[in-house]
């Protein structure tokens, strides 16, 4: 089953979001994931069920990139994690440079896959540690 999470627990990723959109986004949770929704911000997290015990960062897209905004997010996610009893997050589906250089500059490692493997590059999964 899903994850038992509020709305009222992430107001300090509403409000990042808030700030980076320059204006009111829109948020809410279904099914385990939090949606936050602006002009020119988006955030879609998965909060998945306790046996996995993993935050994954689904989409990211924040209007201001290279402004401390993702590391902020991370940071706040972090944070959440620890209070919440998760060990990991994933950055899902990392299909750009700048994806891969954000991944890689928070410690996060590519998490093993064998059809991705063969496209080389860095496409795939990565994962940190909480």
């Amino acid at each position: 089953m899903f994850t038992d999470i509020k709305l009222n627990e992430f107001t300090s990723i509403i409000d990042l979001c808030n700030q980076d959109n320059e204006g009111d986004c829109t948020a809410y949770i279904h099914h385990a994931r939090l949606f936050v929704r602006g002009d020119n911000t988006e955030v879609m997290l998965r909060f998945d069920n306790k046996a996995l015990h993993r935050i994954t960062i689904a989409r990211i897209e924040f209007n201001h990139t290279r402004s401390g905004y993702g590391t902020k997010l991370l940071e706040l996610l972090k944070e959440y994690g620890k209070q919440h009893g998760y060990q990991t997050i994933c950055i899902e589906s990392v299909l750009s440079d700048e994806g891969y250089a954000f991944a890689i500059k928070h410690g996060f490692k590519r998490k093993e896959n064998g059809i991705l493997e063969s496209m080389g590059g860095y496409f795939g999964d990565y994962l940190l540690d909480i």
